[in-house]
């Protein structure tokens, strides 16, 4: 599996299952008289993608066969769903930001400063990803 698996697009390696996930934001805001800018419309979108190996020949294969894919296949996808959750999580986060900005702000530097702020916490989530990887040893460890 690991031959044909999925490919991290970061380190190259494959695996036998891989969670992809990207978070993208937009907005929009109107200058006003004083300098200031108001915030307006902001958009915030998670896009995250499971791939798990399907064994087409499970029915076939004998009872202790299939039990022990079953378990591995279930074992992975919850692997592969933590980090879903942290592609959720971090949109949430993102999120988070754009409502907590205020409604006016300095317009000057303001797209730099709010894309650097959101991809700090792209960042952190993606560190979680990686610590947790290691600590499973990338699904294999409970």
């Amino acid at each position: 599996m690991r031959e044909n698996g999925p490919r991290d697009p970061v380190t190259g390696r494959r695996y036998s299952g891989y969670a992809e996930w990207q978070v993208t934001w937009s907005w929009q805001s109107w200058p006003l008289e004083d300098g200031q800018c108001q915030l307006g419309y902001w958009d915030v979108v998670a896009d995250i993608t499971i791939t798990l190996p399907d064994w087409t020949g499970r029915d076939r294969a004998p009872a202790a066969l299939a039990a022990q894919w079953d378990r591995f296949i279930s074992a992975l996808a919850a692997h592969e769903q933590v980090h879903a959750r942290h592609g959720e999580q971090a949109a949430a986060a993102v999120r988070d930001m754009f409502a907590e900005l205020p409604t006016e702000l300095a317009c000057e530097g303001s797209r730099a400063r709010i894309d650097r702020r959101a991809r700090a916490i792209i960042d952190e989530y993606r560190r979680l990803d990686r610590r947790f990887d290691r600590e499973t040893r990338h699904g294999m460890l409970p």
